[in-house]
């Protein structure tokens, strides 16, 4: 199989079309996007960033295709159809007031445009799908061999990292939740049998996993319950149970050595502190850096529910545009320990 997609990537690919070399463009961007988080979105200058510039080349792309026609008769496009028009009416009335802070706002709808690029894509060569296949085997490589240094360097040294101009985000912003986003769909690719999972692969999965789940619980939970359902749908040649007894000896011994590391927002990266987040999730905590962001997160999405689920913005929220934390009264602070 391996050597059918690398003749793939070699042959067919060697005479690209616009599609061919959008899908390769796509793929450094994802990666520049995993590693690099919204350092990477800035890149470009206001109002054209990197993003757009993918989105227009995709769009050109797909107008080159001869499967438009096929993507709208996708069933899930429909339902995207339908929530990316909302999407647009809620936004339109706030361009007026916000301007381009609305648009930005937006593109939570708005990337859905590349779910149509991407089907239409794969549908015009089906082929594709071997491309990207290889080039995320390839990814997975790169992320787990990098993306630990990147996360310490992001909580040990947070004030020293530039920007890439004035206005824009560090260059490096290792968000703790973005990264277990990551590293979910990167377990699946392994253990689904997509890649092989070596055994220096899955402790290196495992020591990554360990290190940022110290700094959020949301993602710790999404990755948890992700798991569950992975192992509850997988397919039959899954070897979930050898990678998981091989983490499990990861975390004992890690639990007797207990390394420390102080960072910046006053917790240490410790197995201590990941066990003190898991039971956050379903007691109180003694931790007050624990409990002070579970106290304000509810208290704030509390009186969003209040005004969207029962009050007057119910169904169409704020909208786009408008700073919900200045808005409800809940200043933002540079905490992700959600």
């Amino acid at each position: 199989m391996y050597a059918t997609q690398q003749t793939y990537y070699a042959g067919t690919l060697a005479q690209k079309t616009l599609g061919d070399r959008f899908l390769g463009w796509l793929t450094w961007m994802l990666l520049g996007y995993a590693l690099l988080s919204r350092g990477f979105a800035y890149v470009g200058y206001p109002p054209i960033f990197i993003g757009e510039v993918t989105l227009l080349f995709g769009v050109a792309a797909l107008a080159t295709s001869r499967s438009l026609g096929a993507v709208f008769r996708l069933g899930t496009i429909k339902l995207l159809v339908l929530v990316m028009g909302w999407g647009l009416f809620c936004t339109v009335p706030h361009v007026s007031t916000y301007g381009v802070d609305a648009l930005r706002d937006a593109v939570l709808w708005g990337y859905g445009v590349f779910a149509f690029i991407t089907a239409g894509l794969l549908i015009e060569k089906p082929e594709r799908l071997r491309f990207l296949l290889v080039r995320y085997r390839g990814f997975v490589g790169i992320f787990l061999g990098l993306i630990w240094l990147i996360f310490l360097f992001y909580k040990l040294f947070p004030g020293d990292i530039p920007e890439l101009y004035k206005g824009a985000a560090p260059i490096i912003t290792a968000k703790g939740g973005d990264i277990l986003v990551h590293l979910t769909g990167v377990t699946a690719f392994l253990l689904v049998g997509l890649a092989r999972p070596t055994t220096p692969v899955m402790l290196l999965l495992g020591f990554n996993l360990l290190l940022v789940m110290v700094s959020n619980r949301g993602g710790m939970l999404a990755f948890v319950v992700a798991l569950f359902v992975f192992v509850a749908l997988r397919p039959p040649r899954a070897r979930v149970a050898r990678w998981a007894l091989a983490v499990c000896i990861l975390v004992a011994a890690l639990g007797l050595v207990n390394p420390s590391i102080q960072i910046h927002s006053g917790r240490t990266l410790s197995v201590q502190q990941i066990w003190e987040n898991f039971a956050s999730i379903f007691e109180r905590s003694e931790s007050s850096s624990l409990e002070g962001t579970e106290s304000w997160r509810l208290a704030w999405w509390g009186k969003i529910a209040d005004y969207t689920v029962f009050g007057e913005y119910f169904w169409m929220g704020k909208g786009f545009g408008i700073n919900l934390a200045e808005s409800d009264g809940f200043h933002y602070f540079d905490d992700e320990n959600l």
